[in-house]
């Protein structure tokens, strides 16, 4: 199977089982123009965070659904990694995108940190109940499109203010639009916010 076939068929693979869970997962069209011969960091991104999102539903009890196929042989990257067949050798249309992403995730790591310093007061009490929402940071630095998950979350006003209340100093850091994941749980009385994976 050519580079380029092989890169379409894993995609597909990779969007089925997405699918298939109920993974919000959003892949992009290769658009790297003749022989695939390496591994593309895109394809790459898309798989750790596939990856993970099924450990993480096995780990809360969800059912995991691999469409007929062996969970061992997708998380051992023989099923959905690259899009070539010489491992390092990376096309030089995708030679950014390794650094984009340090940059994004240096960005949401702050974010988050800011978030873990809330003052959140809720009420007394421990929940295991996880809240998921999601946060469109711009490339103006402003964040926008808060979004969360769950019918009714609770603090959901809080949250938006926490958020909303970061300075445009610290989130200018992006050239593009950017969504991240995060989720929260109530302990204790206060906000434990939770990092999630965020990808391409």
């Amino acid at each position: 199977m050519l580079g380029k076939e092989k890169c379409k068929y894993l995609r597909e693979i990779r969007k089925k089982i997405a699918l298939e869970n109920d993974i919000r997962l959003v892949t992009d069209e290769c658009t790297f123009k003749g022989e695939c011969k390496g591994t593309c960091p895109k394809c790459e991104a898309e798989v750790r965070y596939l990856e993970n999102e099924l450990e993480r539903r096995k780990k809360i009890g969800k059912f995991v659904t691999i469409a007929g196929l062996s969970l061992a042989g997708l998380t051992s990257g023989t099923l959905l990694a690259s899009c070539g067949e010489e491992e390092g050798d990376v096309p030089a249309q995708y030679s950014g995108d390794e650094t984009k992403l340090e940059q994004k995730n240096a960005l949401y790591q702050s974010i988050m940190e800011r978030l873990k310093q809330n003052s959140i007061v809720a009420e007394a009490g421990t929940t295991n109940q996880q809240y998921e929402f999601n946060f469109n940071v711009t490339k103006e630095g402003k964040i926008d499109k808060i979004v969360f998950l769950q019918e009714n979350s609770p603090y959901e006003a809080e949250i938006t203010a926490l958020l909303q209340g970061i300075s445009q100093e610290e989130l200018n850091t992006l050239q593009e639009d950017w969504l991240f994941p995060a989720s929260y749980t109530i302990q204790d009385g206060g906000i434990v916010f939770n990092e999630m994976n965020i990808y391409k």
